[in-house]
This record gives C-alpha cells, sequence and structure tokens, in this order.
C-alpha cells in the first residue's frame, strides 16, 4: 500500500532541502507554498524523465490539488465535494487538514508519497528531529478516486 506523510516547514527554503534528502527515497515528494499572488504551487522531488515518474507526480499533483482547494471549487481545480468527502473517510483527513489549514494560510508543507515501510521510516526521522507529521493510508479505492476526478475534471474542460 502507499501512504502519505505531511509536515509543515518553516519556509520554502527548509521544503527544498527536505526534497534533497528524500530524493531517492520516496516514490515522489514535493513542497507545497502559496505565492504572493495566493496561487498554490507544487514543487517535485522526483526527476519527470524517469520511468514512473508521470504516473506519481500526476497522482500527487492531483490529490494535492483537491486537498489545497476549497471542496466544490472547481474552477479552481478542485473537486466536488462529494469526491472531498470520499477521500477523508478513506485515511486521508488529517493529511487534507494540514494542506487545507496551513497551505491555504500562506505556510510551506511537504508531501511524501512513499510505500508503507519507506514512509514509515520517513515519518520516524521526521518526528526523531521533532517535526510534526501527520500520515494517511493511500490505500488503492483512494488514489482511483482522485484518478477518476482527473478525468472527470478533463473531459468536463474539454466541454467548455
Amino acid at each position: 500500500m502507499t501512504t502519505i506523510v505531511a509536515f509543515r516547514v518553516p519556509t520554502r527554503k527548509h521544503g527544498e532541502e527536505a526534497l534533497d534528502r528524500l530524493e531517492g527515497i520516496a516514490e515522489d515528494a514535493a513542497v507545497v507554498y502559496t505565492t504572493r499572488r495566493g496561487k498554490v504551487r507544487v514543487q517535485h522531488s522526483i526527476d519527470i524523465a524517469a520511468p514512473s515518474a508521470a504516473l506519481h507526480r500526476g497522482l500527487l499533483d492531483a490529490t494535492v490539488g483537491i486537498f489545497t482547494t476549497p471542496p466544490g471549487d472547481t474552477e479552481q481545480g478542485g473537486a466536488p465535494g462529494a469526491i472531498y468527502g470520499e477521500l477523508r473517510t478513506r485515511g486521508l483527513g488529517d493529511v487534507m487538514r494540514l494542506a487545507s489549514e496551513q497551505v491555504r494560510a500562506g505556510h510551506v508543507a511537504v508531501f511524501v508519497l512513499a510505500g508503507d515501510d519507506v514512509a514509515h521510516a520517513i515519518e520516524n526521522a521526521l518526528r526523531d528531529s521533532g517535526l510534526d507529521v501527520l500520515v494517511g493510508t493511500f490505500s488503492a479505492e483512494a488514489q482511483q478516486i482522485v484518478r477518476d476526478t482527473l478525468t472527470m475534471q478533463s473531459t468536463a474542460e474539454e466541454n467548455r
């Protein structure tokens, strides 16, 4: 199973340093921050040319997009409220709360997508360094919800 580990960092620079340390360990990791103009940005650690990178990057991008956009705000790339609720009930509630409250408030957060064993090792190392860490199980069902949301949003954009 796949796990999402999330934690807040004081600055984007701290987030970038965390990405450097996670490169090669996690399937994907990203610093998520808000620009001065209020836009949410996702900066990845992985090389997009890597064979599995596009799949993971798309999945993490879409998931973080759902987390950081208010439910129902489909104009900004958010998911309908029902989808947001589905992800909350599938083990991602705490991680979603970090994204929605912290990132929208202008803070910086790091999200890590990794297999369970790697995620737990990362979680323990972060806790040992004094960081508050949130962990959510990213089940196959939750991943499929995100993929379905991507398809739905893509279809809606094509029909505009």
